[in-house]
């Protein structure tokens, strides 16, 4: 078993940009390990950026509404956290990427994973395909502790 490796936090963080800009938007908070805050800035966002990297530092996990209450009229980019219009866009995007070998496996695709969202998001896409997530307590983007998608 080999799983994708695929940049999908800049690809991501494309999505998003390309859409806070249809807003007339540049500005969103993410809760991180800091991977995702940084796919965000060099996408030219403004990101107030809560995790260890951040000037924020959160003293638990928060849900989705929580979030939205603490930071009013930002666009939350929160791993697990962004709406199926933009989770199908990600999927969109993300299959451009992926190479054909993938596909091969008696439709087997083993998806790196931490909140579940590229998981759900390719989900969309590949609705016949057998979706294995792969996690990893080394690395700290496939590690979460609090997905916010993990009973789907």
């Amino acid at each position: 078993m080999i799983p994708f490796r695929l940049l999908n936090k800049a690809i991501r963080a494309q999505v998003i940009a390309e859409h806070l800009r249809l807003l007339g938007a540049t500005r969103c908070v993410v809760y991180t390990c800091g991977n995702a805050a940084r796919a965000l800035r060099e996408e030219g966002l403004d990101v107030v950026e809560v995790g260890p990297r951040g000037a924020l530092q959160p003293s638990r996990e928060l849900t989705y509404e929580e979030i939205l209450q603490a930071h009013p009229g930002l666009f939350n980019a929160t791993s697990g956290h962004l709406p199926p219009p933009l989770m199908y866009r990600l999927a969109e995007r993300i299959f451009e990427h992926l190479p054909v070998e993938i596909f091969q496996n008696h439709k087997t695709i083993y998806c790196p994973c931490g909140s579940g969202e590229t998981l759900v998001a390719m989900a969309h896409l590949v609705p016949f395909s057998r979706l294995v997530a792969v996690v990893s307590d080394q690395i700290a983007a496939l590690r979460f502790d609090f997905s916010p998608l993990k009973h789907l």
